[in-house]
C-alpha cells in the first residue's frame, strides 16, 4: 500500500513509549491523604475521561520513576482488566498532573505523534482491537502485552498535518458528542410519555368520548358488597383505616367512575415458600422469583427450577401467559417498577413467595388492571406504605387497597387501547434511538479509520515531511548521553 505525500511508517516502539504504573501491596494503600502519600488512580478511573473518583493514596517511595507521575495530555490505557474494558483509553488534564497510576494501566507518551493525535490513534477501533488481540487471558482478566504491542505497524502523518487532523477531529467528534447526548434523552422522554398517558387516561382526560353511561347504582352495591366483605375478612389484622365501607362515585371529567380499591375487583394470589433443597439449575419447572421480575419483562438470567416430578403438587401456583406479576421486595429499583405480564415463554412457572399475582375479576380488565399498576397511583402507594430499610418490601393488603379508578367496561377497553398506542409510540421512539447510537459509533469509527488512513484532511507538500521528523528525532536520541542503570529521580 502506497503511503500519503510526507507520511512514513514505524513500529509501535519506535513511536510510542509505554510507562506502567506503580506497584503497591494492599497494606501500603490508604484511603485518606498523607504527606508522604501520592494520590494513585485505577482501573476504575478510566472512563469516557479520566476521573478522580475514589482516590487511593500510596508512598511516594512506592514509586520507581517520575515517569510513574501523570502529566498532563497523556493517554492512559487501561493494561489489565475485563476483555470488553481492556483497551479502554482516557485522556489526562492538566489538573490530574502529579497524581500517580497503578500498575493495571500505563501512560503512552510520544515525540513523534501529537499528544491528542495519539489519544484519538488509540480510542480508534482497529488500534482497540489490536491492542485486545496481544492480551493474554487469565480467569476473569485480560492482560495487554507490551511486546505484542512493539511490532505492530503505525503510520505517521507529517506533524502540521496532524495538528490539522486533530482539529477535524475535535470538531466532528463534539457533534457527534452532542447527537449522543440528545439521543441519550430519548428513553428518559419516552418513559415520561408512558407516564403521561397513564395519567391522563385515569383522570379521564385520555381523549376519547365522555358521552358514556357510568356504572349503575345497582353495580356500586354490588361492590359495596364486595368491599365490605374484604373489610370483614381484614379485621384484627393490619388494615387501612381509610377505607370507607361504602363506594362513591367520582365526579368532574370522570363522572359514572367508581372510586374503588383493587381489592374491590381482583383476588390477589401469593407465591409457596418452595425448598431450597428442592431447587436444580437445570431441568424441572422455572420458579418465578422477584429476581426474575425486570421492568416489563420477565428475565430468566438468573433462573432456579423446582426439581423435577415435584410440580404436580403446587398445581395452585402455576402461572399462565397473560398473568400479572409484582415483585414484593425492593418493588422498585432505578430503571423502574418491577411489575411485569407473562408471554408464552414464561407460562407454566411457579408462583415463589413474595411473588404477588392480581387476577382480575369481571369487574375490570387485564388491561386496565396493568395500566393501574404501571401508573403513579400504584407508585404513590408503594412510597406511602413499603417498610424496611434495606430490603424495602410491600405486603399483600398493600396491594389490595391501592386507589383504583373505575370505569365501566366499555370505557375501559377504550382507555387501554389509548395506553398501548402511547406505550408502542414510545417503544418505537426507544428503538429509533436506539438504532441511531448504534449508526453514530459507526460513524465515528468511519471518520477515525479515514484519519488514520489520511484521507480526512489534504496533505499539504510545504510540511515537513515525517520521514524528517523521525530523522532528527533519532540524532537527538543518539546524541543525548547515556543514563545510568537504575531508578530515575523521582521528586518529592
Amino acid at each position: 500500500m502506497s503511503l500519503p505525500t510526507g507520511w512514513a511508517e514505524i513500529k509501535f516502539s519506535e513511536g510510542i513509549e509505554i510507562t506502567r504504573g506503580v506497584s503497591f501491596s494492599k497494606e501500603q494503600r490508604r484511603e485518606i491523604p498523607s504527606l508522604e502519600y501520592v494520590q494513585c488512580l485505577r482501573s476504575g478511573n478510566v472512563q469516557d475521561h479520566l476521573t478522580v473518583e475514589n482516590p487511593i493514596y500510596v508512598p511516594r517511595s512506592a514509586l520507581k520513576s517520575a515517569a510513574q507521575y501523570i502529566r498532563a495530555g497523556d493517554s492512559i490505557v487501561s493494561m489489565s482488566n475485563s476483555y470488553e474494558l481492556v483497551g479502554k483509553v482516557a485522556r489526562a488534564m492538566t489538573n490530574q498532573s502529579g497524581l500517580a497510576f497503578g500498575a493495571f494501566l500505563a501512560a503512552f507518551r510520544s515525540s513523534i505523534f501529537d499528544k491528542d493525535y495519539l489519544f484519538y490513534l488509540l480510542r480508534s477501533p482497529s488500534m482497540q482491537d489490536a491492542m485486545r488481540e496481544t492480551a493474554s487471558q487469565t480467569v476473569n482478566i485480560s492482560n495487554i502485552s507490551i511486546s505484542g504491542l512493539a511490532t505492530i505497524s503505525l503510520l505517521v502523518p507529517p506533524l502540521q498535518e496532524q495538528r490539522r487532523i486533530i482539529a477535524r477531529l475535535d470538531a466532528l467528534t463534539a457533534r457527534l458528542t452532542r447527537m449522543r447526548t440528545e439521543l441519550a434523552r430519548i428513553p428518559l422522554l419516552a418513559k415520561r410519555l408512558r407516564q403521561q398517558a397513564l395519567t391522563s387516561a385515569l383522570r379521564g382526560h385520555w381523549g376519547g368520548d365522555a358521552a358514556f353511561d357510568g356504572w349503575s347504582n345497582a353495580e356500586r352495591g354490588e361492590l359495596s358488597d364486595r368491599r365490605r366483605a374484604y373489610l370483614t375478612a381484614r379485621r384484627g389484622s393490619r388494615l387501612r383505616t381509610d377505607i370507607p365501607e361504602q363506594i362513591d362515585f367520582l365526579t368532574n371529567e370522570r363522572s359514572g367512575w367508581l372510586d374503588c380499591r383493587l381489592a374491590d375487583v381482583i383476588s390477589l394470589r401469593l407465591g409457596y415458600a418452595f425448598k431450597s433443597g428442592d431447587f436444580v439449575k437445570t431441568g424441572g419447572t422455572p420458579l418465578l422469583r422477584g429476581a426474575n421480575i425486570a421492568p416489563g419483562n420477565v428475565d430468566w438470567a438468573d433462573k432456579v427450577a423446582l426439581r423435577p416430578g415435584l410440580d404436580e403438587a403446587y398445581a395452585a401456583y402455576r402461572l399462565s401467559e397473560g398473568d400479572i406479576v409484582i415483585a414484593m421486595d425492593r418493588p422498585v429499583i432505578s430503571s423502574g417498577l418491577k411489575i411485569a405480564r407473562l408471554d408464552k415463554n414464561d407460562a407454566g412457572s411457579l408462583l415463589v413467595q413474595r411473588v404477588a399475582n392480581p387476577r382480575p375479576s369481571e369487574w375490570i380488565l387485564p388491561d386496565y388492571l396493568m395500566a393501574v399498576l404501571q401508573s403513579d397511583i400504584f407508585m404513590r402507594q408503594i412510597e406511602d406504605h413499603s417498610t424496611g430499610s434495606d430490603l424495602p418490601h410491600i405486603s399483600g393488603n398493600d396491594i389490595l387497597t391501592t386507589p383504583c379508578p373505575l370505569p365501566p367496561i366499555r370505557v375501559q377497553k377504550l382507555i387501554a387501547h389509548y395506553v398501548c398506542s402511547a406505550f408502542a409510540h414510545a417503544d418505537r421512539l426507544e428503538a429509533e434511538a436506539e438504532r441511531a447510537t448504534h449508526l453514530v459509533d459507526r460513524l465515528e469509527a468511519a471518520i477515525l479509520a479515514k484519519a488514520f488512513r489520511g484521507e480526512l484532511d489534504r496533505q499539504n507538500p510545504t510540511d515537513e515531511p515525517a520521514a524528517t521528523l523521525l530523522a532528527r528525532i533519532r540524532q537527538t536520541r543518539e546524541a543525548a548521553p547515556k543514563s545510568k542503570r537504575g531508578r530515575d529521580k523521582v521528586p518529592a
